[in-house]
């Protein structure tokens, strides 16, 4: 019985239950019992004061064995473990989180310091948790018990104050047309509750209905007034006048967009029509997938295009690495880790994180999906049936193959063909170069005499800006006509010098392995035989050179449109309109 896991519930009647099933635990005074110690958890009580609570101040002169006979009934129900003898008394040795009114207290605590932290997003979501928790008034049937009516009033008090809290939260996060028929309820509940009173009037003025925010202050004053002879607190009258004025600083002011998006350090060059064509398309589409060879420029055009939008998320914009996620399995709890959330013994992460992202509404990014598509996959398609207005951005290197899936393919940054072009500077593959080569070298700028270089180092390296950045990081040390000398050595002169991000981003080498790796042998082995070509090469070609064991002649092109679908072999279209393809140099 030790491995159950109990919970003790008292606000409304005492429930005990082991593994989320119901255990009776007898009438009035086992009840007593298991709510006193419940209320202690994990500290002791001394067994007179649970005397005391049971049978009050003419105990049985059998109360002490009655006592001991309702604790051996206890122990056989939740465990021994659970219930200890301390001392001269017994204790729950159950952890906090496991009893109702102690969760509530420590949601409190969350949602207290949460709004410290400026978020009020998440004071909400502790603060909901929290009264959810209630089924009526706390330990309902034993009111009779001096220690049950004092800890119910209590309590009570404490769930009164945490929807004052929440309404406050709420009517900070622009929810005023949601709350107002609780708050309404609540103030008619409590009509000496001027928090409650201001809020309503609050949320009457930003409904736009400005009458009836003044008609509730006429209604609490007169009731003060009335009823305790005092008049409302210059808070309320402050807050009276402001309605009058309509005053600005009782406008709703616009909440700060929550997420996680990475920060960058270098400015983003270029792709002005990929950001508007990806921010229509986000527009339109649930599901959108970034695909382009390695080093091309996916994650930060991603990047960009969130943080371009995040307005249009209520609920932030939220990034997901998922490069260092080995195994498709564990694709959820990446992406669970990133809201804070994570799976229980009994509910796998992607079950949890199905109830946590239920009614928000914002833009989930996932960035490096290719490794683990059989993992993305399905939670993907899980999460999108499930909530509506969840809007997924993807990266990867190959196309997710889902239905709804938009794909827009983010190819290598414009480079000059011709070396001597007089608007070379106007190519975003060299803006780029440029960029980065200033940042290395502050002294650099692009000239008649380098330019030759740059536009071949762009033209070598394909306009990837992955091989751009790395490149021009080297250009402290080598001039740009010697680095472009030496590109036949790019593997090894290719390489982060400090600081590099994620591992297959800090070499062109790495970026290239990545991709190559998650080929199929078949896919590996075509791509090494594509290697012999120089320049363009068509099927039938393919299938003559590269057809034999463990290819077939005449079945390449299955496992050639693979190699195409993850970018490390490139459609050709000539103007005769003959399909051709080409490896990036």
């Amino acid at each position: 019985m030790s491995d159950s896991v109990v919970h003790i519930a008292v606000l409304g009647s005492v429930r005990v239950s082991r593994d989320d099933k119901a255990v009776a635990i007898g009438g009035p005074k086992p009840q007593l019992l298991v709510a006193r110690l419940a209320l202690n958890a994990p500290r002791p009580v001394s067994t007179d004061e649970l005397i005391d609570v049971m049978w009050g101040e003419s105990p049985p002169v059998t109360a002490r064995k009655m006592l001991q006979k309702y604790v051996w009934n206890l122990r056989s129900i939740i465990g021994a473990d659970l219930l200890v003898t301390e001392g001269d008394g017994y204790a729950l040795t159950l952890d906090p989180s496991k009893v109702d009114a102690l969760r509530f207290g420590q949601l409190l605590e969350e949602a207290t310091g949460a709004r410290h932290e400026g978020n009020n997003v998440r004071a909400w979501e502790f603060l909901a948790e929290a009264l959810a928790m209630w089924r009526g008034r706390p330990m309902t049937g034993l009111d009779d018990a001096p220690f049950i009516s004092d800890e119910a009033h209590r309590l009570e008090e404490m769930r009164l104050a945490a929807s004052e809290e929440q309404i406050q939260v709420g009517l900070e996060l622009g929810k005023q047309d949601l709350l107002l028929p609780r708050i309404q309820e609540l103030a008619s509940q409590h009509p000496f509750r001027e928090r409650l009173w201001g809020a309503l009037m609050l949320a009457l003025y930003r409904s736009g209905r400005h009458a009836e925010a003044l008609a509730a202050f006429a209604r609490i004053r007169r009731t003060l007034g009335e009823e305790l002879g005092v008049e409302p607190s210059p808070e309320l009258v402050e807050l009276e006048n402001k309605i009058l004025l309509h005053d600005p600083a009782l406008r709703l002011r616009a909440p700060s967009v929550e997420g996680n998006l990475p920060a960058q350090f270098t400015s983003f060059v270029g792709r002005t029509k990929e950001l508007t064509d990806v921010s229509d398309l986000l527009a339109v589409s649930r599901l959108v997938n970034l695909v382009g060879p390695a080093g091309s420029g996916k994650t930060r055009l991603a990047v960009e295009v969130a943080e371009h939008g995040a307005d249009g998320f209520p609920d932030g914009v939220w990034f997901t690495d998922l490069a260092p996620t080995t195994s498709p399995d564990g694709v959820a709890d990446t992406v669970a880790t990133v809201f804070g959330v994570k799976g229980q013994p009994e509910r796998p992460a992607e079950a949890v994180l199905v109830d946590y992202l239920s009614d928000r509404e914002l833009l989930l990014v996932l960035d490096n999906c290719e490794h683990v598509v059989e993992g993305v996959v399905p939670l993907v398609a899980r999460l999108l049936r499930t909530h509506e207005r969840l809007t997924i951005l993807a990266t990867s290197r190959e196309p997710l193959g889902m239905a709804g899936e938009n794909t827009y393919e983010v190819s290598p940054l414009s480079f000059p063909t011709d070396d001597h072009a007089p608007d070379i500077a106007m190519f975003d593959a060299v803006r780029l170069f440029v960029d980065r080569a200033g940042a290395a070298d502050p002294g650099f700028v692009l000239n008649a005499a380098n330019m030759s270089a740059v536009a071949q180092i762009c033209r070598r390296l394909d306009g990837l800006p992955l091989a751009l950045e790395l490149a021009a990081a080297r250009v402290h040390s080598l001039p740009p006509e010697q680095l472009s000398r030496h590109l036949g050595e790019r593997f090894d002169l290719l390489t982060a010098t400090r600081g590099a991000t994620v591992p297959h981003h800090q070499t062109l080498r790495a970026a290239i392995d990545w991709s190559y790796d998650v080929l199929p042998s078949q896919g590996q082995a075509l791509l090494g035989r594509l290697s012999v070509f120089r320049g363009g090469f068509d099927l039938e070609a393919v299938e003559d050179v590269c057809g034999y064991a463990p290819l077939e002649r005449g079945r390449t092109l299955p496992i050639l449109s693979d190699v195409v679908d993850k970018f490390l072999v490139v459609i050709e279209q000539p103007a005769d309109r003959s399909t051709r393809y080409s490896l990036l140099e």
